[in-house]
């Protein structure tokens, strides 16, 4: 009767031991045996301002006159109050309260310039210039974050530029030290998390940068995706490269809030 409780007792504890090592294969127990604390991390929705009371038309007049410029006119209740011509090929704007903001650029031309002007009460308040491809990308705050692509073949670094709407000042710049592009963007209340086609994951935030590398396919990148997905407040990172061989890469990793690698899986 003895030894069949020894027994019973042996068997319970094989099962134990069994069960552990089979929970440390969840994500859950790996983030608790490196002593990760998994911090509230929420997505910060900005979007452009782009409600305007006046009409606005923009119109690219490259065909028309062999030049790359883009005509503004802009409209009050009908009547023209403002024309202005700006050099670039393709013309957007934004508008918060009474002023507008035009801006044109030269698409995908990582060695074009970008042009700024705001407009307050319809007289220009400033004008700024940016090299490459650069476009806004968020609002918050009176501040506009601005993307400025990079290129890989053209020896572009990316860039991201928080200008300031009324005044027309950089507050702050961060530029990748690769040249490559810029994939994916979220503004977080812990920062800005982006991903770069050469395989980096950078997180931007009120105390420095920090950057962690993913993946990447060897050769010419000829595609490449990495999108950040924010979910359970856990930052994935699902992405996809393709060379000139005809090769391709596939895979996902999961990282914290501040960049530590939970796990990584190939597909």
């Amino acid at each position: 009767m003895e030894l069949r409780s020894e027994f019973v007792l042996l068997l319970l504890l094989l099962a134990l031991l069994l069960f552990s090592a089979l929970s440390t294969n969840t994500p859950e127990q790996r983030k608790r045996d490196v002593n990760i604390t998994i911090a509230n991390l929420t997505i910060i929705k900005a979007p452009l301002p782009k409600y305007c009371s006046y009409t606005i038309e923009a119109k690219g007049l490259f065909w028309e006159n062999s030049l790359n410029n883009v005509s503004f006119k802009i409209f009050a209740n009908g009547t023209l109050v403002k024309s202005i011509i700006m050099n670039g090929i393709n013309g957007e704007y934004l508008c918060k309260d009474n002023r507008i903001l035009l801006y044109t650029y030269y698409p995908s031309d990582a060695l074009g310039v970008s042009r700024y002007m705001l407009l307050e009460n319809m007289s220009v308040k400033w004008e700024k210039e940016f090299p490459s491809f650069t476009l806004p990308k968020f609002y918050i705050n009176g501040t506009l974050i601005l993307i400025k692509h990079g290129d890989m073949e053209k020896n572009v670094e990316p860039c991201l530029i928080w200008l300031d709407f009324e005044s027309g000042k950089v507050g702050r710049k961060f530029c990748h030290e690769f040249p490559s592009d810029i994939l994916d963007v979220k503004l977080t209340n812990k920062g800005v998390y982006l991903t770069t086609s050469d395989g980096f994951l950078i997180w931007i935030h009120k105390e420095g940068v920090k950057q962690t590398f993913v993946d990447r396919i060897d050769g010419i990148i000829l595609g490449a995706r990495m999108r950040i997905i924010i979910e359970n407040n856990l930052i994935h990172v699902s992405y996809s490269f393709a060379n000139e061989r005809g090769e391709s890469k596939r895979g996902e990793c999961i990282f914290t809030s501040k960049l530590i690698k939970i796990r990584c899986e190939k597909s």
